[in-house]
C-alpha cells in the first residue's frame, strides 16, 4: 500500500525538472549560533509555514565548531558519531498533537543506521584520509563518512570514496593502531590537521529522512492547513564526540572543552510545482486519510551485577499505533559519553566487552524463537538476521556482532526498505487488543569494570498510526 496517491504522483516530471526549492528558515528564537552545554540539553524549535513540503528532502544544516582540547600532538580530532547531536526529535502541531516523537534519537540511529543503510549509497558516499599520519605543516580537513560501526578495511587515497566498508577479521585494519576492539572510534571522523590547539569546524547537513521509521522518512509530499513545530534536542557536548591530540592515528581519547552550534538553519524543501501543490492541497481539504510510521523507544538501566536480564513491555494502540510492523532492541554500554558513547559492539575482543551471550523473545507468553538464540562469534544471531540484512551495509557475521541489534519482524520486509516505505498493510494487529513483548537475555559474567560492567537496554518498537487531516484539523490514532 502506497502512501502516493495516483493523483500526487508526479515524481514522472522529476527526471526533467526539479520541483523543489529550498527555504532557509531560522529558528523561533531568530538564533543561528547555540553553545552545547556540558550537562543539559540546548532546544531548537521552528514554526514550519503552511505551504506544501517534502519533509523527506528537508535537511538540518549547521558548522559544528569544537574547541581546541588543549593537549599536545600532531594533530587534532573530532569524532562525531552518526547523529550523536541529536537527543530527541519531533513534528507536532501548536495543540501538541504528535506526528513524530523519537526519544534516544542518537543510540537509536547509531543502532538502526548501519541496517537501515543501502550498501551501495555508503560505498559511494564520503571521504577518507590516508593512513599515513600527516604532517604539521599541513593545514587542510577532510572527512571520513562511515555510517556503519565498521572499520574500513581498505586504505584509499585521501579524498576518494571508500571501496570496502567491511570489517576485517585482522588485527590490523587501515592503521596499525586500529584494531577490531577500536570499532567504535571509526564511525564518521573528522580530522583537522595543523598546529596543537586549533579549533576545528565540520560542516554537517542532516536529512530528516534519516530518522528512519518516521513519518519525516517518508516519500510523499505533505500538506498541513496549520503551521506545524519542528523540534530538535541536541545533547550536551560530552555525548557529541571527543577529540583527541596526538601523534599516532588512534590517539588519547579526551573530552571536549566545549562545542558550539554556528550557522544553523532548517532547509525546508519546499514545493514549486503550481499543478503538484494544486493538488496536495485540495485532497488534504477533501479529507485526506494516510497511514504513517511511528515509533517509540525505550530506554533500562541493567545493573552492573546482572547476569540475567529479563524485561517485559506491555503494547496497546494508544501506546505503538494499531499495527506493530517491527521490535528492535540492543545493549550499548552505561555511561555513554566519552570512549563508550554508543558502543553496541558483543565481539568479546580486548577492550570491548561481550554484553550479551544468548537470549529469547516471546510475545504473549509465546516464543518467538523455538531455541535460545546464541550470540557472538560463533553465534546464530547473524544466521537469523540475515534475511533482513538484505541491501544493507551489514554484509558479514563480525561485522554483524559489531553492531549487534535484533529485530523481531512482523511485516517481512528487509530493514533496508525503512528507508524507503514503511507503509504497509501488514504487521502486527493491535486494534483493541493489549500484547506483552518479553525479552530473557543471558549476561556474561566477567562484563568488564568501570563503564562496561554497566549497561543499557534499548527496545524500539515501530509501529502504524493513522494520520487524518480534514476541516483544518490534524489527528493521528
Amino acid at each position: 500500500m502506497s502512501l502516493i496517491a495516483p493523483e500526487l504522483d508526479h515524481r514522472k516530471l522529476e527526471k526533467t525538472q526539479g520541483t523543489y526549492r529550498f527555504s532557509r528558515l531560522v529558528s523561533n528564537t531568530g538564533q543561528t549560533s547555540f553553545s552545547l552545554q556540558a550537562a543539559s540539553k540546548q532546544e531548537i524549535v521552528w514554526d514550519l509555514p503552511v505551504r506544501p513540503r517534502n519533509l523527506s528532502h528537508t535537511y538540518f544544516n549547521f558548522n559544528l565548531e569544537v574547541t581546541a582540547p588543549g593537549a599536545s600532538g600532531s594533530f587534532n580530532k573530532v569524532w562525531t558519531k552518526g547523529m550523536a547531536l541529536c537527543n530527541q526529535i519531533e513534528l507536532r502541531n501548536r495543540s501538541g498533537t504528535q506526528i513524530v516523537y523519537v526519544d534516544n534519537a542518537d543510540q537509536v540511529y547509531n543502532a538502526l543506521a548501519p541496517y537501515c543503510n543501502r550498501l551501495d549509497d555508503t560505498l559511494e558516499h564520503g571521504t577518507v584520509l590516508a593512513s599515513a599520519t600527516p604532517a604539521t605543516s599541513v593545514s587542510s580537513q577532510t572527512s571520513m563518512i562511515h555510517r556503519s560501526n565498521a572499520l574500513a578495511d581498505a586504505t584509499p587515497a585521501s579524498n576518494t570514496a571508500n571501496a570496502s566498508r567491511m570489517v576485517s577479521s585482522g588485527a590490523a585494519v587501515n592503521v596499525s593502531t586500529q584494531a577490531d576492539a577500536d570499532v567504535n572510534y571509526t564511525e564518521e571522523q573528522y580530522f583537522q590537521v595543523g598546529g596543537d590547539n586549533a579549533k576545528v569546524c565540520i560542516h554537517f547537513a542532516i536529512p530528516l529522512s534519516e530518522f528512519f521509521g518516521t513519518f519525516l522518512a517518508e516519500k510523499p509530499d505533505c500538506f498541513f492547513e496549520e503551521v506545524v513545530q519542528l523540534r530538535i534536542n541536541l545533547n550536551e557536548f560530552g555525548k557529541v564526540g571527543w577529540s583527541s591530540n596526538s601523534a599516532t592515528a588512534l590517539g588519547t581519547v579526551a573530552a571536549l572543552a566545549g562545542a558550539t552550534i554556528t550557522n544553523c538553519y532548517l532547509m525546508d524543501a519546499l514545493q514549486v510545482d503550481r499543478v503538484a501543490a494544486k493538488d496536495i492541497i485540495r485532497l488534504v481539504r477533501a479529507g485526506k486519510t494516510q497511514r504513517m510510521p511511528y515509533m517509540v523507544s525505550y530506554k533500562e538501566s541493567i545493573p552492573a551485577s546482572a547476569t540475567q536480564y529479563n524485561r517485559q513491555l506491555k503494547m496497546n494502540e494508544a501506546s505503538v499505533g494499531d499495527r506493530v510492523l517491527r521490535i528492535c532492541h540492543f545493549t550499548t554500554n552505561g555511561p555513554e559519553t566519552g570512549a563508550t558513547n554508543m558502543d553496541t559492539s558483543n565481539t568479546n575482543v580486548a577492550g570491548v566487552a561481550n554484553k550479551k551471550t544468548s537470549f529469547f523473545t516471546s510475545l504473549d507468553s509465546l516464543r518467538l524463537q523455538e531455541v535460545n538464540i546464541q550470540c557472538g562469534a560463533a553465534g546464530e544471531d547473524y544466521d537469523f538476521m540475515r534475511p533482513y540484512l538484505k541491501n544493507s551495509v551489514i554484509q558479514s557475521r563480525n561485522h554483524f556482532n559489531h553492531s549487534a541489534l535484533w529485530v523481531d519482524d512482523f511485516c517481512g520486509n528487509p530493514l533496508a526498505d525503512c528507508r524507503i516505505n514503511d507503509s504497509v498493510k501488514n504487521g502486527l494487529e493491535m486494534q483493541n487488543l493489549e500484547r506483552t513483548w518479553q525479552l530473557e537475555q543471558q549476561l556474561p559474567t566477567n562484563a568488564g569494570t568501570g563503564a562496561d560492567a554497566v549497561r543499557n537496554h534499548y527496545v524500539v518498537v515501530v509501529g502504524q498510526r493513522t494520520l487524518t487531516q480534514q476541516n483544518g484539523q490534524i489527528l493521528v490514532a
